[in-house]
Parts: C-alpha cells; sequence; structure tokens
C-alpha cells in the first residue's frame, strides 16, 4: 500500500523533475547533481542574505556615525528601491487572487497546489507559477539590497523585512523538504523586525501596504 501523500509525489510542483524523461541512468544523476546544487546554492544565498541584514541592523544599533550615504550609493539604492517595488505589486495582486495575506499565505499556496493535483487547471497552473518566479526575483532584489547600507535607509529596511516574511510562507510550500529551514527563517526575520522596532524612533515605525494601486512603495503607521 502506498502511503505517500500527493505532496510527498510531486514535491516541487514547478521544477523540471516532473518533465523529465531520463534515457538512462548517468542523464538522471547528472540532472539530479545539479538540481541539487542549485538548491543547496538558494540556501546558501538565503543565510548570507539574512546575515547580511543582521550585520545592518547592528550596524544601525551601534554605530555613532551620522554621515550620509553619497549620491552614487543613494541613486544605486533607489534604483533597486524602484525595481523591488514594481516586483512586489506585481506580486501582491496575485496573492488576493488566491485570497491570501501575510498570516495566511502559505495554506492557500498549499489549498492551491492540492486542486492543480486533483484537477490542473491551466489558469490556476499559471498562477502559481507566476507566484513562484515572482518570489524569485524578489529574493534577488531582496539579496541585493543587503549589500547595500540599508542603516541609512531604516524605512526601506523595515519594509524589506517584512517582504521577505511573506516570501518565507511561500516558500516553505513550494520547497517542502526546506520548509523547517524557511520556518525558521521566518521566525529570524520576525526577530530582525522586533529589533528593527526598538532602534527606529517611534514616528518612523511603519508597515507595509499591500494593496497599492500606484507603483510606490507606500509605508503606513
Amino acid at each position: 500500500m502506498n502511503n505517500k501523500s500527493n505532496f510527498d509525489i510531486i514535491q516541487d510542483s514547478f521544477s523540471s523533475f516532473s518533465l523529465l524523461e531520463a534515457e538512462d541512468d548517468s542523464d538522471f544523476l547528472e540532472w539530479c547533481s545539479m538540481e541539487g546544487s542549485e538548491r543547496i546554492s538558494e540556501l546558501s544565498r538565503q543565510i548570507r542574505t539574512f546575515f547580511n541584514y543582521k550585520n545592518i541592523i547592528i550596524h544601525l544599533r551601534y554605530s555613532r556615525s551620522k554621515n550620509e550615504p553619497n549620491y552614487n550609493v543613494t541613486a544605486i539604492v533607489k534604483k533597486q528601491e524602484n525595481d523591488l517595488t514594481t516586483l512586489f505589486f506585481q506580486y501582491t495582486p496575485l496573492m488576493d487572487i488566491i485570497g491570501a495575506d501575510e498570516r495566511n499565505f502559505d495554506d492557500k499556496i498549499r489549498n492551491l497546489m492540492q486542486k492543480i493535483i486533483e484537477l490542473p487547471k491551466n489558469y490556476e497552473k499559471d498562477l502559481l507559477k507566476k507566484i513562484k518566479e515572482l518570489g524569485s526575483k524578489l529574493w534577488m532584489k531582496i539579496h541585493t539590497l543587503s549589500e547595500l547600507e540599508l542603516h541609512h535607509y531604516p524605512r526601506l529596511l523595515i519594509a524589506v523585512v517584512k517582504i521577505s516574511k511573506i516570501l518565507c510562507s511561500a516558500e516553505s510550500v513550494f520547497f517542502w523538504p526546506f520548509s523547517c529551514f524557511y520556518l525558521e527563517l521566518s521566525r529570524n526575520y520576525s526577530q530582525l523586525e522586533k529589533e528593527i522596532s526598538i532602534l527606529i524612533p517611534s514616528n518612523e515605525k511603519v508597515g507595509i501596504k499591500m494593496r497599492e494601486s500606484k507603483n510606490k512603495l507606500r509605508v503606513i503607521e
């Protein structure tokens, strides 16, 4: 008797594994090696990104320097912020479509995956694929921002941390073998958020507005 759940069977609904028709064992093993390498690289980057933000917060906490960032740094940060904003406001309408918010995003994705397994529909498959693809692009922008001097931009910093938590919820479902990793990462980002809230003056404490028609990362009190 097969006791595996549907999620055990599919593992990663959108990996190329479901499309692979290996002609021999060597091809299959080569693919497995490449796939495993990509997963390891992704997890490694996630850890580096988190610790970059941890270092930014340490800088924010202990640095006595009030020097403003130079023009070139500001321009780079602004460009990356605009890119992140554009991606984020493509992402949130997809959350709306599946009825998700920050608290239940993982459950909504899991339910949609289950529906696709039981009765595949192209629209739902494309929707889930789009969520995954935009999430990957958002992660790359978040990583790029983590290597910049975001201690000068506390409002952007807290918005990025909040977005990271949302993405962790999605990744915990898309890459279920690493769900514990992403849930732990989400908890760590929550801790960073608390640390930032202590460091940033009360008049600058912000939250992200999930639904916004304008192409601008709007913050709310």
